[in-house]
């Protein structure tokens, strides 16, 4: 397989391209990030696995429609089989709602859900007829999040996104699904054992994901094209 993952230097992102490096399927990884420095960072930690990934300094799609996006991406690779947007949900800062100003809110929407649309939209036509779009969201979706309006209300969007654009997709064996981490996601050596989820165990459902359509993961919920990943709970005796 030949994949293209947006944003991924970050804590999550990194984790989904180490997984899909160790990948028996996949041959190339197109990985998108606004630094040169993260993507260096990012090689440097892969070791060997960083044979099967081409760096792409691009903005994933904070702005604009996506056509420069998609044409930056073309010149790396024509067609993709997987599109994975690991674009990040924001940190709360304590503010309510109400007190944020219009221009900070359209900043933060443009920033939070906008450049998931303009990712989708670059995105989707480079799939092959076989294709899978995967959107990496956040729990905030389904549960308010006091001082972080914003993140909450842009991953409910974002959720919504994601089912319109499989309602609107006319090609039989696209798949578009987006995947919503339920919890926060800590290193492992952080996780406590409880409510919490490591980032490889994300890297390792999305490569299942990817490879077979599904995953053998607990605590996964699947609704139509939203597959929600919930903690392990285990038991400390």
């Amino acid at each position: 397989m030949r994949l293209l993952v947006a944003g991924g230097t970050g804590l999550v992102g990194a984790a989904i391209v180490r997984a899909l490096a160790s990948s028996d399927v996949v041959r190339e990884i197109v990985v998108t990030s606004r630094s040169e420095a993260r993507l260096a960072a990012l090689l440097l930690d892969l070791g060997p696995l960083a044979a099967v990934v081409i760096p792409l300094v691009v903005e994933a799609g904070a702005s604009g429609d996506g056509t420069a996006l998609r044409a930056a991406i073309e010149r790396k690779v024509p067609n993709v089989d997987a599109a994975i947007a690991s674009l990040g949900a924001g940190e709360p800062d304590g503010r309510r709602l109400v007190d944020l100003s219009r221009a900070t809110f359209d900043t933060m929407m443009a920033e939070l859900l906008g450049a998931h649309v303009a990712f989708a939209t670059a995105a989707l036509p480079l799939l092959t007829e076989t294709g899978t779009y995967l959107g990496i969201g956040g729990g905030a979706a389904y549960a308010p999040m006091p001082g972080g309006g914003a993140i909450s209300i842009a991953a409910a969007a974002q959720v919504m996104m994601t089912r319109v654009l499989a309602a609107e997709n006319d090609r039989p064996g696209l798949r578009i699904r987006e995947l919503v981490i339920d919890a926060p996601v800590v290193r492992r050596e952080e996780a406590g054992g409880r409510g919490a989820i490591a980032p490889d165990e994300v890297g390792t459902v999305v490569e299942e994901l990817l490879r077979t359509g599904s995953t053998t993961r607990s605590g996964i919920e699947t609704n139509g094209s939203i597959v929600r990943m919930r903690p392990i709970t285990v038991d400390p005796s």
